[in-house]
């Protein structure tokens, strides 16, 4: 005979398991329970604030992706002459100190010139708009140095669309004498956005660190929801005394469960919600986010706050798995099982998974790859939480004789060493998940960084600026510069050569055409050549060269003398090996004039002068605003700069 159960009695049963939850949510902020309840509000909350802090990530990318697209500029081979709608620009980066500074000398050439994002109108000549960081750095006396280098009008700040972080330092500035051979000519702003990608060296890193702050939490929860067992199992017994059944007590300790989740929740939101609106002010790396841009994922958010609770309510059912609850206050622990073999196989299959990266496939697997590793780690750590009471027993077991207090503390841990782990265990998955990022920064450090094969003991900084034959002086006389050479680098035209005429030419004392050839014995008035590896033009003497001028129109013929000396090539500072005719000031005559080109220096600094490298970049922006200025270093480590600072305009 079937007994069919009505559904008025599945009410009742979901009605009671209701009553009951709610019973243990009164009991989890009662003053016996709130140190538990306390602990699990704070292990969840940094939980959620954290999963909610990942979920916005990919929102916080593609923001900043998408900012630095909009003010690319773009040019167009096509805009051969200039229109209602064109813009001349010339690049102006700089830095201050250790922090880099983008700049931008502009000229409308119509009536319709593109405006950049976050402005309402181009400056004018002598004008400049500026980012609100780059305001409050030239505010005196830290920026007073920086000031001299931008000798402009302050008439209008960049908004938050011209940006791609709060902490961008920023300026657009007017000029009436740009043109299109000083820079590029442009017609809007504005390229297609790149996929927001953080690549799979940044990927792996990320989700390993995500990993390893989430996996302790986690344990945590897991280990503070079972504090005061022994209080609530008594409760919980007296509960069964006046009739309560096992099914009863497991949803009261889940409704306590669900209280803290619920306080932990709140809690998490509310840290996420004082993160997000002070991470404006935070910068890392010279990268710096909008706090409207921290929004988290609504699918992310909405597994983050389900999973929260379930997480809470499995660990409290697992530790009344091995608990029996009677009436009269009894509570009898059921046999613990034996120890299984099934402990070990977590870590070790975390320790394969992250054996198959160490052949550089977390480098180059690209999606899966940083998976891969998250999820060996994962395992790896749970392994060791799981392994941990075994490994306790088997020690306190194998341990040998003592004083009374280790002989106590033996016996404790040999009769149930989970109990004694539990408090630990949080702090040992930390503490193991912190040497896996050290251990995964240390293998990633080469990824990214690279030798520049520059040598900062011959100089501290090359400036590239137009030729002015006071430029040179008045670098080497800046204070701070202990000791500079300069040359001119340009090109000649060879009278008569067939094909490819144009052959390289530097202009340079004897002193700097020692730093940059294989030159010995020099004179003023030498002449060298140095035959380029790979062929091209010849020039020997008698050859006859067409070369610009500071001062003339027109190219002024110029015959290699006799005198020529052949040498080998020799790198310069940073690393660069020259070819072509070298020559001494003198050997071009005596007419005050000199080779048109870019002149290049290469300056020693004083090291106890902290401001030398700044007062040497104002120098060099008097002589040319656009001036290239490169500090010379032996590494050079990547950075994720946004396609912003890109050193020459998008073309479609």
């Amino acid at each position: 005979m079937s007994h069919r159960i009505s559904p008025t009695a599945h009410r009742g049963a979901a009605f009671g398991r209701v009553r009951a939850a709610v019973m243990g949510a009164r009991f989890a902020v009662s003053r016996a329970s709130w140190p538990r309840t306390l602990l699990m509000v704070v292990g969840i909350g940094l939980g959620t604030a954290l999963l909610l802090l990942a979920s916005a990530l990919p929102g916080m990318l593609d923001a900043r992706e998408r900012r630095g697209a909009a003010i690319v500029e773009t040019a167009s081979d096509r805009l051969a002459v200039p229109g209602e709608n064109t813009l001349v620009i010339v690049y102006a980066n700089t830095e201050y100190g250790d922090r880099d500074v983008r700049g931008r000398l502009v000229r409308a050439e119509g009536a319709r010139p593109p405006v950049p994002p976050g402005l309402r109108a181009l400056p004018g000549p002598g004008e400049m708009a500026i980012s609100p960081a780059l305001a409050r750095l030239l505010e005196p006396p830290a920026g007073a140095l920086l000031r001299e280098r931008l000798p402009y009008r302050v008439v209008a700040t960049i908004g938050d669309d011209g940006l791609t972080g709060p902490a961008d330092l920023s300026y657009y500035a007017g000029s009436a004498t740009l043109t299109a051979a000083d820079g590029s000519r442009v017609d809007r702003f504005g390229t297609p956005q790149a996929s927001a990608r953080l690549g799979p060296l940044l990927t792996l890193l990320a989700v390993t660190a995500l990993v390893v702050v989430l996996t302790p939490v986690a344990v945590f929860v897991a280990v503070a929801s079972r504090f005061g067992a022994d209080a609530r199992e008594r409760r919980l017994a007296a509960l069964r005394l006046i009739g309560a059944d096992l099914s009863t007590t497991g949803w009261i300790a889940a409704g306590e469960a669900l209280a803290a989740a619920a306080g932990g929740l709140t809690a998490g939101l509310a840290l996420f919600l004082l993160g997000r609106s002070v991470i404006g002010s935070v910068e890392l790396w010279q990268l710096s986010v909008f706090p409207a841009d921290v929004r988290p994922a609504p699918v992310l958010a909405a597994l983050v706050v389900t999973a929260m609770p379930l997480i809470a309510v499995a660990a409290t059912w697992a530790g009344l798995r091995g608990v029996v609850i009677e009436p009269l206050e009894v509570v009898r622990r059921a046999p613990r099982p034996p120890r299984r073999g099934w402990r070990i196989v977590p870590g070790l299959t975390g320790a394969v998974l992250l054996l198959t990266l160490t052949n550089g496939g977390g480098t180059r697997g690209g999606g899966w790859a940083p998976w891969l590793a998250a999820a060996g780690i994962v395992l790896v750590l749970v392994g060791l939480t799981a392994l941990l009471p075994g490994g306790v027993s088997a020690v306190a077991a194998r341990s040998g004789r003592g004083p009374l207090p280790w002989l106590l503390a033996r016996r404790r841990l040999a009769a149930d060493a989970a109990g004694s782990t539990r408090l630990v265990a949080g702090v040992t998955v930390a503490v193991a998940g912190a040497i896996a990022v050290q251990m995964l920064l240390a293998g990633l450090a080469g990824s990214f960084t690279t030798q520049t094969g520059q040598d900062p003991n011959r100089a501290d900084l090359n400036v590239s600026t137009t030729s002015d034959p006071t430029g040179a002086t008045a670098l080497a006389t800046t204070v701070g510069v202990r000791s500079a050479f300069t040359f001119t680098a340009t090109s000649a035209r060879v009278r008569g050569a067939a094909g490819d005429n144009e052959i390289p030419l530097v202009v340079g004392t004897c002193t700097a055409l020692r730093e940059i050839a294989a030159v010995r014995a020099c004179t003023p008035g030498d002449v060298f050549t140095v035959t380029p590896p790979q062929g091209g033009p010849r020039v020997g003497p008698g050859s006859v060269v067409e070369l610009a001028m500071t001062g003339r129109d027109r190219p002024m013929a110029w015959t290699v003398p006799r005198s020529t000396t052949e040498v080998a090539a020799a790198a310069d500072p940073v690393r660069q090996s020259r070819y072509g005719l070298f020559l001494t000031p003198e050997a071009l005559g005596t007419d005050g004039r000199s080779a048109a080109g870019r002149q290049i220096t290469f300056l020693r600094l004083d090291p106890n002068r902290h401001d030398a490298a700044d007062r040497v970049r104002n120098a060099a922006t008097r002589i040319d605003p656009s001036a290239s200025i490169l500090t010379l270093t032996t590494t050079r480590t990547a950075c994720s700069r946004t396609s912003a600072a890109a050193s020459s305009p998008a073309r479609p």
